[in-house]
């Protein structure tokens, strides 16, 4: 195949890219062997994904959960979007002294239909949470939408309001503890022994050694 002295191959197929004299050679439409000779073209670069309006929420739900309120729903102890090695990423997970609750957070219809389909939603028994709520903008989620015992959280210019309480159901009692025992790690607990009934004898001789 004859090729311009302008152009230079790039790859597989037809495809050259002018060196010099580009107008020139558009207007002469150059053809080899019947085949228009074009400039390569590339795929336009993707851009990230803004989640800003879901960190958004997160926040304002884990403040939410931490207010101090009447019910299951205030917990003083709160982690929002904890990546740990259990299967379930909470984006909002508290305690307190008698339960867990767990608050998805979504801003999309089609994310909250994905919700649905991975498998501790399925099966509710393996998911955290003795309370489990969604959290969405305001009307994107109604009572009609939620699965059984679910509560719903709707947020409209930065303040959480209850919808749907939620009602305690089974929880996976394994998977809280991956979440427990990540906070503590990441919070600097070192692994030890937590002895509550020492006598001051042996806290004198545990602080000499």
């Amino acid at each position: 195949m004859a090729i311009h002295e302008n152009y230079r191959l790039l790859g597989c197929g037809p495809h050259y890219w002018p060196l010099h004299n580009e107008t020139k050679l558009w207007e002469e439409k150059d053809v080899d062997r019947g085949l228009l000779i074009l400039p390569p073209t590339f795929p336009e670069p993707k851009q990230p994904h803004d989640n800003s309006r879901h960190r958004e929420l997160c926040r304002l739900a884990g403040k939410w959960l931490r207010k101090p309120k009447f019910g299951s729903s205030y917990c003083p102890y709160v982690a929002v979007e904890l990546v740990t090695a259990n299967p379930e990423t909470p984006d909002v997970f508290g305690w307190n002294y008698w339960a867990t609750v767990l608050i998805e957070v979504k801003v999309s219809r089609s994310d909250f239909l994905a919700d649905a389909k991975k498998s501790f939603r399925q099966q509710p028994e393996e998911g955290v949470g003795a309370f489990r709520y969604y959290c969405s903008p305001e009307g994107l989620i109604t009572e009609v939408d939620l699965p059984d015992k679910w509560g719903l959280l709707w947020e409209k210019d930065g303040v959480i309001t209850v919808v749907k309480d939620a009602e305690r159901q089974q929880q996976n009692a394994q998977g809280e503890i991956t979440i427990l025992a990540s906070i503590m790690r990441r919070e600097g607990v070192k692994p030890r022994l937590f002895d509550y009934r020492k006598q001051n004898n042996e806290y004198e001789a545990e602080r000499k050694n």
